[in-house]
């Protein structure tokens, strides 16, 4: 037998085409199949297939059965996707034709042909064969299993009454491990639920606590998560203590959060009771844990009252008591809820809102009440609701933060207040009240840049009770120094709000809407005198809002205030070219 590559240099060149080739073909292969072996072995297999079908076109006399075993060896190897056998031909069939020492020989084509003809037909019987054997197999074993099962019914039939019990066994097992927690063994929502609603339709007295414990992140980053799990076991425990001598369920929702339900049972000592059992001090691994959490609660909800009403009145008093703070505590009546449901909803849907156009900005007027000429104008969002009509900005603020809005829309704020200035250069100056996570990025210098807002001609305000956080002072003295007007909103002159005023350059003070709409108290409006003079003697300028009438303007301009903003005053706004 001879092959047409007599020389040494032609059989250094195929060697390099035939390791390109066993590659190609080993990539092409292993996305169509899974192969179960290392790369370099899958290419090294792939190159002696390659060579053995060379040698089977190359050979004289030609003999193409012999390269079926290439394909029975494809087979082997697991090549058996749907476009394996078609990889490997047109793989093969283009190199086969394309190589130069292979096209000497006389009839190449048809020999090519045959040979993957032989191939496909290895692979082919191959296939069919492993088939038969897996069928074999298949039946072996369910033959096997035939047997097998029949010989145990015939061991087992005396022993039915052990198999049914140890049957009910496993059918228990695995309903408490859908119904309880894994980390605490206590029982799941689901499981809490199913309970509650029981105890609903039995109209007896009951509480529901809904209690998330505080600074579980904090604990799990400085002490690892195993201190973490470890902790919420025994938190699970002393809970457990509550409800030992009373009718109730302790469940486990999710990490850090935690159920009780009390039936028929006073509220003042299970209150005592899970305050007691989160103040002892926590021993775990040689740490030593403080423990308080956040509890919402809800009291003898109605007779048969649905059970997630009462979980979701749960929930947004939990949520109600971690805005007030760490340990606090908050009730709330499931049938009473409804004002806040509605907070939640819009707060939930101001984002989308927003981005379908529904939120506008305007343009108001602060008006001196000197001589009652416009001095600047205050750049609002306001939100076309298609229920509630027009939301004012500061509602729009207050339900953007609720949900990490707040920065987006402040951003959203500054961006049309740039535009509005470069569109009308000759327009009024512009005031933009940015909302607290705005003032409280440490990006907002940033921010404020890249508005290319022409300094002089911009005031942002803030919230007075944040001024004194180091974030904010150092954002506002880094504004200041770019030239822009810093000013303050929701003045109070509580202590905190005091000493803002001293310690970055406030141009303009915003009082407080919540005291300035009562200044026709006594007490009220002798703290806003005295609250305009501290703003004077600061060097700023005193602003209020809300004045809706002329008698409104008289008590302001002999209050002292400066500028006023509300219903009483209108604003033409001047053309850009006017």
């Amino acid at each position: 037998m001879s092959t047409p590559f007599p020389d040494a240099s032609a059989r250094s060149t195929g060697d390099r085409e035939l390791d390109k080739l066993a590659r190609k073909w080993a990539q092409l292969a292993s996305s169509t199949s899974y192969i179960p072996l290392p790369q370099k072995e899958i290419v090294r297999e792939f190159r002696d297939l390659a060579q053995e079908v060379f040698d089977v076109v190359a050979a004289d006399p030609f003999d193409p059965d012999r390269a079926a075993r290439v394909g029975e060896r494809l087979v082997k190897l697991h090549c058996v996707g749907k476009a394996s056998l078609r990889c490997a031909v047109d793989v093969l069939a283009g190199a086969l034709l394309a190589d130069s020492r292979l096209r000497r020989i006389g009839g190449l084509g048809e020999r090519v042909v045959r040979t993957l003809g032989a191939v496909a037909c290895g692979y082919a019987d191959a296939v069919r064969w492993v088939t038969v054997e897996q069928q074999d197999g298949l039946n072996q074993a369910l033959l096997t299993a035939m047997r097998t099962s029949e010989q145990r019914r015939k061991e087992n039939a005396a022993r039915c009454d052990e198999v049914v019990t140890e049957l009910s066994l496993l059918r228990s097992r695995l309903n408490h491990q859908l119904l309880h927690d894994v980390l605490t063994a206590l029982p799941n929502r689901q499981f809490f639920t199913t309970r509650l609603e029981q105890v609903l339709n039995t109209g007896g007295p009951t509480t529901v606590y809904h209690l998330e414990i505080n600074g579980l992140d904090t604990i799990r980053a400085g002490l690892g998560r195993g201190v973490c799990a470890r902790l919420q076991q025994l938190v699970a425990d002393r809970l457990l203590g509550v409800v030992t001598e009373r009718r109730g369920m302790v469940a486990h929702f999710e990490e850090g959060r935690f159920a009780i339900l009390v039936e028929n049972a006073g509220p003042a000592p299970v209150d005592s009771a899970i305050d007691s059992a989160l103040a002892e001090p926590a021993h775990v691994d040689g740490h030593t844990v403080i423990v308080s959490a956040n509890v919402g609660v809800v009291r003898c909800p109605p007779h048969r009252h649905d059970p997630n009403a009462v979980l979701h009145a749960a929930d947004l008093a939990l949520c109600e008591a971690k805005r007030a703070g760490p340990g606090r505590w908050v009730l709330l009546d499931p049938s009473a809820d409804v004002g806040d449901r509605q907070e939640l909803r819009l707060a939930a849907t101001l984002p989308g809102a927003w981005w379908q156009g529904r939120v506008a900005v305007g343009f108001r007027p602060q008006v001196r009440l000197a001589d009652g000429e416009p001095a600047r104008l205050d750049a609002r969002a306001q939100w076309d609701h298609d229920e509630l009509g027009a939301l004012a900005h500061e509602r729009c603020v207050v339900l953007a933060e609720r949900t990490g809005f707040g920065g987006r829309l402040g951003r959203w704020l500054l961006d049309q207040a740039a535009d509005r200035l470069r569109a009308r250069p000759r327009d009024l100056p512009l005031t933009v009240a940015l909302p607290p996570s705005l003032a409280t990025d440490p990006e907002l210098p940033a921010v404020v840049d890249q508005c290319a807002l022409p300094a002089q001609r911009l005031q942002v305000s803030v919230p007075a009770g944040l001024v004194t956080r180091d974030a904010v002072a150092h954002n506002l003295a880094h504004l200041a120094d770019a030239g822009v007007e810093i000013a303050v909103h929701d003045f109070g002159a509580a202590v905190g709000d005091v000493v803002c005023l001293a310690g970055v350059p406030v141009r303009a003070v915003r009082l407080a809407p919540d005291l300035t709409r009562r200044s026709a108290e006594h007490l009220v409006g002798r703290a806003l005198r005295d609250a305009v003079a501290l703003v004077h003697e600061a060097g700023a300028t005193a602003v209020v809002g809300g004045v809706r009438s002329e008698a409104d303007a008289d008590w302001w301009r002999d209050a002292g205030a400066d500028l006023a903003t509300g219903p009483l005053f209108t604003y033409a706004a001047r053309t850009p070219d006017g």
